[in-house]
């Protein structure tokens, strides 16, 4: 099975007393090809350092991923940035840019998109994008 994997995702298995650690690491232990998008990274390490997590395990965990067999991280391309432009129809879709992005890799690789975050579930059915339950 292959999936994008949302920040949140990864914000959940991160923090082990989280609200979704378990459902995160048990779902993530089942991919065998894991796909997070550059962006996913930058907001991870953000994200963990406001919740005060200390630099050299947030630094550990970047590196686990990058050396990871089972995780890809993909670049963001400008075409991706154009095609999101350009048919952006609505407000959500720059209020929301980062998460449009992710949504929209899984749309090109035609493969689910995992997230916890509900609005962007609901984007993502309202476009037609795969999530993985």
């Amino acid at each position: 099975m292959e999936a994008v994997i949302d920040t949140n995702v990864l914000i959940y298995e991160f923090i082990e007393d989280s609200e979704y650690h378990n459902k995160a690491k048990n779902i993530l232990d089942t991919i065998d090809n894991i796909i997070i998008p550059e962006i996913v990274i930058n907001e991870f390490v953000y994200v963990s350092s406001k919740l005060g997590v200390p630099f050299n395990i947030v630094k550990n965990k970047v590196l686990e991923i990058y050396n990871s067999y089972q995780i890809e991280v993909i670049e963001i391309q400008n075409d991706y940035i154009i095609n999101i432009i350009n048919n952006s129809i609505n407000v959500y879709e720059f209020k929301n840019f980062n998460d449009v992005i992710i949504s929209y890799i899984s749309r090109i690789k035609n493969i689910p998109l995992f997230t916890f975050d509900n609005n962007l579930k609901k984007y993502c059915t309202k476009n037609k994008i795969k999530l993985l339950k």
